[in-house]
Parts: structure tokens; C-alpha cells; sequence
């Protein structure tokens, strides 16, 4: 999480090679440990907050910060939790000294700051609707309504810290019908209520990441467990789709005794072909077996999914091939002894 995006015009990511100072991003009052150096990008030519740029990566431990519903909630990484303070102290410490909006400013899309809850937070302005300013809070996503006499200008050094919230969705899941369902609110709510999460990213986009959530040193996931209960289903398609169909393979013994019987009569069958005329063959005997484990040893093997199958295919393929190279031998062969017989 060493990269950041500046937005909400043109996107500019920061190289590496541009992250390598601790910033200062509120001038002289306070000293702020959140990475990313701009070099020659001045703070006052930015338009908005710096965003994170995540990459889809291990597992990292978050906290759940809003949650809207499956496919729309926040989360902050929870290693962050001391940015977040000095942030809060540096953003109280110059408020008051900064002025509010006039009635002649065109707001929207604007930084601001609002106080919530006894604590100033960041925001960026949706948009205004006679007086009733609707904002969303970049550090704790949310967006609420406010008035716009307490609202105040942000500041440019303000800009610098990236927005802590992380807008992510349920990846590869769907509800079971066309909505969320009240018992799937509950399973999320139930299942985030720890603060001890981690996810895993596994699509991004350009306004949200694809996850999946985890409690920490767990392996069961959130996105499973709602198929699981019943309250959603795999996308169609999706990994986890694939994923799943393979476990549903594995636990039922006929399915998987019955998918090994077959490869095992096609290896019998080609074995059969060849060994026909194996002593008229000067070449040495083929011995062809579609896979040299069972189906259940060679899916298991890989746990995506995908590549055991595709394997299997080959296999196929390759012993069709095989076949055939050695039927147009054994042709050729039979000619040339008919021919010779002649002679």
C-alpha cells in the first residue's frame, strides 16, 4: 500500500521512487508518518485527498469502519489507527483558524471539513441542495447531511493524507434473490462484529475493490458463508463457483469413484489398442494412462481449481494425439509388409 492516486481529475499514480521521506503534510504545526512523498507536486495544486492504490495481494487485517451492505461497505487498515489520531490532532489544531464557505462559492466536488460526533472529519461535497449540503466523510465513509454554515474551508496541506476509508464489495457472490435479505445483513453484521479482520483483494476497480473477508487466522470466509446459510449464491462463472463445484466433487464418494472408474477404462481401452500390435511395431510400446493419480489426488492438488482440470484435458488431448500418430504408423507399417510380401 506504498502507492496513492490523486483525484478526482486526471489520476496520477506516484512512483516508487517518489515515496521515500516521511510527509509533512501539514507544514509546520505537525509532523505526519503516512508515506507518500510528491515531490515537486505542491499541496495547494491538488484538486482532492489522496486515495490508497491497493493492489490485489495477501491478506492484510483491516476494520470494518460503514457497512451498507454486502456489496457496498468501508473498510481502514488497522495498522492505521495512529495516522488516523494525528491526523485528528492536526485537523483540530488549525480549524480555527480557517474560514467558512460564502454563498457566491460553487461547492460541489470541494474538500471541506464538518464537525461530527465532537471530532472534525474530512469530506468531500455531492452535492447542495438548498442549504442541505450532502457530504461524504473520506476517513470514516459515510455521507451525511449537513448545513452549510458548519462547514469550513479545507486546507491544502489537509489534502496530503490519503483518505483512510477503502470502498469494497463481496466479490464472486450475489444475493439469492434481487436484494439483500435482512438474515444476510445480520450474517455480515454477526461476522465483522470483531474487530480482528482480514481480506484479501481480488478485483479492483475504479471506484471499489472485490474482496474477501476473513476473521483473522481464519481460513472461512464471509463470502462462503453466505452461500453456505443460504442467503446468496456464486456468481455465475466466478472462481468461487468453480471452487465449489470441485468441494461438492470431493465430498460425494460416487461422484468421485464414478469420474475415476471412466479414466480408467479410457487407460484400459488405449493400453488395449496399442499392446494389439505391439510385437509388429519396432518402436517400443506407448503405455498411455490419462492421469498417473486418481481424480480425487489430482484435484485436490491445486486449490484454485482451475488447472487440475485443464490438466486432465490435455491429457486427453495428448492421448487422442497419441492415437492417432500411432494408428498412421501401424498403417504404414501394415503397407510396407504387404509390400513386401508382393515382392
Amino acid at each position: 500500500m506504498s502507492n496513492y492516486l490523486i483525484k478526482p481529475k486526471d489520476t496520477v499514480s506516484c512512483s516508487d521512487s517518489k515515496i521515500e521521506n516521511t510527509l509533512n503534510p501539514f507544514e509546520d504545526c505537525q509532523t505526519f508518518n503516512l508515506k507518500p512523498s510528491l515531490g515537486d507536486m505542491a499541496g495547494d495544486s491538488l484538486l482532492s485527498f489522496l486515495d490508497w492504490n491497493m493492489e490485489i495481494s495477501n491478506r492484510i487485517k483491516v476494520r470494518l469502519l460503514n457497512f451498507i451492505a454486502p456489496d457496498d461497505f468501508y473498510v481502514t487498515p488497522s495498522d492505521d489507527s495512529d495516522d488516523y489520531l494525528q491526523l485528528s490532532i492536526a485537523i483540530k489544531d488549525c480549524v480555527d483558524t480557517l474560514e467558512p464557505f460564502s454563498d457566491l462559492d460553487d461547492i460541489i466536488g470541494l474538500p471541506c471539513l464538518a464537525e461530527i460526533e465532537n471530532s472534525w472529519q474530512r469530506g468531500i461535497i455531492k452535492s447542495n441542495d438548498n442549504n442541505a449540503i450532502n457530504v461524504f466523510f473520506v476517513d470514516i465513509g459515510k455521507e451525511l447531511c449537513m448545513e452549510k454554515s458548519v462547514l469550513k474551508k479545507c486546507p491544502p496541506s489537509l489534502y496530503k493524507p490519503p483518505a483512510m476509508s477503502i470502498h469494497c464489495f463481496l466479490v464472486d457472490v450475489l444475493p439469492l434473490n434481487s436484494s439483500w435479505s435482512t438474515t444476510a445483513f445480520e450474517i455480515f453484521k454477526e461476522f465483522t462484529d470483531s474487530e480482528q479482520l482480514e481480506m484479501r483483494i481480488d478485483v479492483k476497480s475504479s471506484t471499489k475493490y472485490g474482496v474477501y473477508l476473513y476473521k483473522e487466522a481464519d481460513d472461512d470466509n464471509l463470502n462462503d458463508r453466505l452461500i453456505d446459510l443460504g442467503h446468496a449464491i456464486a456468481e455465475p462463472g466466478s472462481k468461487l463457483e468453480a471452487n465449489r463445484e470441485i468441494e461438492q466433487t470431493l465430498l460425494d464418494p460416487h461422484r468421485v469413484s464414478h469420474m475415476e472408474l471412466s479414466f480408467h477404462d479410457i487407460s484400459c481401452c488405449r493400453d488395449s489398442c496399442l499392446s494389439d500390435d505391439s510385437d509388429d511395431n519396432p518402436q517400443e510400446h506407448i503405455s498411455i494412462s490419462p492421469c498417473n493419480h486418481s481424480i480425487k489426488d489430482c484435484i485436490t492438488r491445486d486449490t484454485v481449481g482451475f488447472s487440475d482440470l485443464s490438466e486432465i484435458d490435455e491429457n486427453q488431448t495428448s492421448n487422442e494425439n497419441i492415437e492417432e500418430q500411432f494408428d498412421e504408423e501401424k498403417s504404414e507399417h501394415k503397407d510396407s509388409r504387404e509390400s513386401s510380401d508382393e515382392l
